[in-house]
């Protein structure tokens, strides 16, 4: 069976911490084995650190504009 993968947006910075740490929050609680994540955003270079520190997320877009 294979895993859902979430979906999430974070446009802004503030929009942006939000959504780390919602997925670090999902990560820590057990959830590590259920989903992954694809994510939505403005700023590719602020998910790096997260995504060295995992690999449940399965692709960042961003902005083309």
């Amino acid at each position: 069976m294979e895993k859902p993968v979430v979906s999430i947006w974070g446009i802004g910075p503030s929009y942006r911490l939000r959504v780390k740490k919602h997925i670090e929050e999902a990560l820590n609680s057990g959830y590590e084995n259920i989903m992954e994540f694809v994510i939505l955003t403005d700023d590719t270079d602020d998910f790096k650190e997260l995504c060295e520190k995992t690999d449940k997320i399965k692709c960042i877009i961003g902005n083309p504009f």
